[in-house]
């Protein structure tokens, strides 16, 4: 268990060194879906897991103009009573002429049979500041069923996220004030190793996909 404990570390620092792979000039020309598609994540917590605190560390991908960007998402989830998750999350990182923040909060409620909360419902919302340039309020929810198949886990569902973009410059190559709607469908599979869970994640639109790959601790 040791072992594993100081391989999950090592590989949070690793992939965190990774972060967004970006310039600032990429960085406040984001376009506003691809950001708002990345903030839209919801955390992979089981609902019939008893652990009630997880710590989660998760990479999404997505190739635009030929180039891999790596969007990371860190946070932590907190089960409350049986059938309800507190989320919170929160990252940073300099930029040569700025800072990127984003902080964000939700939370997750199980249903289903008396013994088996196999469906979850999951409310979040996250900012994201790009200091000088923009700001992104992001609410997402989102709707999923879990299966069990042997030791591995499986989580389909689909969501909507609601964005707004408020550009701080008057020097960016887009409107001052942005908003719309996305709408979206996610398959994840997870396997777990004694409290660890590691995955994978799809997210998908008409327009483009995210695949995630997903890391999580559990506690308590």
């Amino acid at each position: 268990m040791s072992i594993l404990i100081r391989f999950y570390i090592i590989g949070i620092f690793l992939l965190s060194s990774i972060t967004i792979r970006a310039s600032n000039y990429t960085i406040k020309n984001v376009p506003i879906e691809i950001a708002s598609f990345w903030l839209s994540h919801s955390y992979v917590i089981n609902p019939l897991n008893k652990n009630r605190f997880t710590f989660h560390n998760n990479f999404s991908l997505l190739s635009n103009n030929n180039k891999i960007n790596y969007y990371p998402d860190i946070g932590f989830g907190f089960k409350v009573s049986k059938n309800l998750v507190l989320m919170a999350s929160v990252f940073a990182k300099n930029l040569e002429e700025s800072s990127l923040q984003v902080i964000g909060s939700g939370a997750q409620y199980f249903f289903g049979a008396i013994d088996t909360l196999e469906w979850v419902t999951s409310l979040r919302r996250v900012d994201m500041k790009v200091l000088k340039y923009f700001y992104i309020s992001n609410l997402t929810f989102d709707i999923s069923k879990w299966f069990q198949y042997k030791i591995l886990s499986y989580r389909l569902g689909s969501g909507t996220s609601f964005f707004k973009k408020h550009n701080y410059s008057e020097n960016t190559n887009s409107l001052k004030n942005k908003s719309g709607q996305i709408n979206f469908l996610f398959f994840s599979v997870i396997l777990p190793i004694q409290k660890f869970n590691i995955g994978i994640e799809t997210k998908m639109n008409k327009n483009r996909i995210f695949f995630s790959l997903l890391f999580n601790k559990e506690f308590f």
